[in-house]
C-alpha cells in the first residue's frame, strides 16, 4: 500500500530487499501506472494515511507466515494479505495483494 502511493524515497526500491523479485517486479510495475494516472490527472503524489483496523495472522508452517491486515484510508477500508517466507534470518514478502 504504502509505495503505491510513494513519494522519493518510499517507493518499491526501497521494499526491493523485503520482497521476491516477483512481488517487486509487480510493485513497480503498479507504481509505474499510479505515476501516470496521477500525471494524466494532475495530481501530486501523497502518503496516505493508513490506519490498521485489524490483524489476523496464521502460521502455516515453520518459517512461513501468511498474514492479512485491514487498513482504513479516508476514502474506504481494505483488505492487505501477504506471506512472509524466513530466508536468511530475515522476512521477506512472497505474495501480496490489495484487495
Amino acid at each position: 500500500m504504502h509505495s503505491r502511493g510513494a513519494r522519493r524515497g518510499s517507493g518499491p526500491r526501497t521494499a526491493q530487499r523485503w520482497v521476491t523479485d516477483e512481488v517487486y517486479a509487480t510493485l513497480l510495475h503498479r507504481t509505474v501506472l499510479a505515476e501516470r494516472a496521477r500525471r494524466v490527472k494532475g495530481v501530486a503524489a501523497a502518503r496516505p494515511a493508513l490506519t490498521v483496523l485489524s490483524t489476523h495472522i496464521s502460521e502455516p508452517r515453520d518459517g512461513v507466515v501468511e498474514a492479512t491486515v485491514i487498513v482504513r484510508n479516508p476514502v474506504r477500508v481494505r483488505a492487505v494479505a501477504i506471506r512472509l517466507e524466513g530466508l536468511d534470518r530475515r522476512w521477506r514478502a512472497s505474495a501480496i495483494s490489495v484487495l
